[in-house]
């Protein structure tokens, strides 16, 4: 009879722990056919349906016995769930069917592990915490739905599984013989169910950094900007976190401080968020969070709230933690201000240094104009670039190495004060034109002769008949030598 009684006390005693430790929590995505926010517009009788190829869930065909389509558009990944008894029509119809497509909107893998598809926790709690945790039970859409999740690949423990359309929850043995089924994808039986109950055990047992590294690669990207001065670290939480929060040593009852932060914020549950839990290190943790937009005055309020109420209880408390004034998203400003006024704080600087050396403003301002004026000058001016042409006219041509060699020789006289007749074997009288050394057909052999200008006569000078005749002679050797040489060759 004693035995009897205490296994009753037991019970109950269990009951409670599980009453207060436990919370449901509920898959939240929905892949029916009917749901209006799956579509642009829900389909029609003799419609076009298009799903995206990169669709990877599972989607339920419509109940209806009367779902008649023109055409369907299937996805490369995914798949879909006909009903049992289901019918689907194809008309041919097409014609009338271009003012009726419908396109479904979800795309990509739904994964046990993002906390935005599950439903029961706190806006306060980290996001470790919001996916089930050891002490929650599961709530998965029933039979007469369909669903589809990708399970995490690191093992994690929660206390039942139960379908929505039951009463009951699932045994472990018919839970591990549910996750082999097409709907649970990715981690192979990785969620258990927890093997004994624990009242002041953390979220997950083991080492949660790997669970939780798994957490953030879909949680972090969503973050956002933390509007508010100094953000706290949370652990398990993805992101930084506006709110506030009170340490609590661990010898304090988890269940008695529960009780007494839900008695103190019942009255602010509008516009607070609150979450209590043990913390990795065996702490109590009671976090703080704005419903809405982040203030920090109600944060502040919510903790002195609360710090008198455990001060009246005599509980020790560690620590508190706010996180200041609220900030508004300038991160743009500061990408762009070094951008735009590192320019402007620059010309201040040179403009205060003018002043300084008793350069006056007018001054500054009137080279600085002309300096603009001269670049404007400059790039209005058309691109032009030099060309080089062999034209045979007027006294242009091809430059000789054998007149070169003369004319050097009879600068030489003239500089010697000689005087110079034009010979008449070159033309019979002065020449007017001038010689153009075209670089393009510069031979490399004379390179070191100076092509100068010359005077063939030099009026200036007096004329002596035994200089023409002395240069007539030359002249008339180098030819013969010219002819000597062209019938050598």
């Amino acid at each position: 009879m004693k035995c009897l009684k205490c296994s009753q006390i037991i019970f109950v005693v269990f009951s409670l722990i599980k009453f207060i430790f436990a919370i449901e929590k509920q898959w939240i995505v929905d892949f029916q056919w009917e749901t209006k926010e799956n579509w642009d517009q829900l389909p029609e009788i003799d419609g076009h349906v298009i799903f995206p190829l990169e669709t990877k869930h599972a989607i339920g065909f419509s109940k209806s016995a009367d779902l008649k389509l023109s055409q369907i558009d299937l996805p490369k990944d995914g798949s879909l769930v006909l009903f049992r008894n289901g019918k689907l029509e194809l008309s041919y119809s097409s014609k009338n069917s271009n003012g009726k497509i419908s396109k479904w909107l979800k795309e990509g893998k739904y994964f046990w592990s993002d906390p935005d598809n599950w439903k029961g926790g706190s806006e306060a709690a980290p996001h470790m915490e919001r996916l089930p945790c050891r002490q929650d039970d599961v709530v998965l859409p029933g039979t007469d739905e369909t669903f589809n999740i990708h399970l995490p690949s690191n093992e994690i423990q929660v206390e039942s599984v139960r379908l929505s359309n039951h009463e009951y929850p699932s045994t472990w043995w018919d839970w591990d013989e549910m996750q082999r089924r097409k709907e649970f994808l990715g981690g192979f039986l990785s969620v258990k169910y927890s093997q004994y109950g624990c009242s002041n055990c953390r979220c997950q047992d083991g080492l949660p950094y790997d669970y939780l590294k798994e957490i953030c690669a879909i949680q972090g990207p969503k973050c956002g900007f933390a509007a508010c001065e100094y953000p706290l670290q949370i652990e398990g939480h993805c992101c930084l976190y506006c709110g506030g929060r009170i340490i609590i040593p661990k010898k304090a009852s988890l269940a008695i401080i529960r009780s007494l932060v839900d008695e103190v914020f019942e009255q602010r549950a509008t516009s607070i968020a609150w979450h209590v839990r043990r913390t990795w290190t065996g702490n109590i943790e009671v976090l703080i969070k704005e419903k809405s937009e982040y203030t920090g005055a109600n944060t502040l309020i919510a903790l002195e709230d609360l710090l008198t109420k455990l001060h009246e209880e005599n509980i020790e408390i560690s620590y508190t933690e706010n996180t200041g004034a609220p900030l508004k998203d300038s991160r743009l400003a500061v990408m762009l201000g070094p951008l735009f006024g590192a320019p402007m704080i620059i010309l201040v600087l040179l403009i205060i240094g003018f002043w300084y050396f008793d350069y006056s403003i007018r001054y500054v301002l009137s080279e600085l104009s002309e300096a603009w004026s001269s670049v404007k000058d400059k790039s209005n001016k058309p691109f032009s670039f030099a060309r080089f042409e062999n034209v045979l006219e007027g006294n242009v041509r091809i430059d000789d190495s054998q007149t070169r060699r003369r004319e050097h020789e009879m600068n030489e006289e003239l500089i010697n004060g000689e005087e110079v007749l034009l010979d008449e074997e070159d033309g019979g009288g002065p020449s007017t034109g001038g010689n153009f050394e075209n670089p393009l057909y510069r031979s490399k052999r004379d390179k070191n002769f100076r092509i100068e200008e010359r005077e063939l006569i030099n009026v200036h000078l007096p004329l002596s008949l035994t200089s023409l005749k002395n240069r007539v002679k030359d002249n008339t050797d180098e030819d013969d030598d010219d002819v000597i040489q062209m019938d050598i060759e």
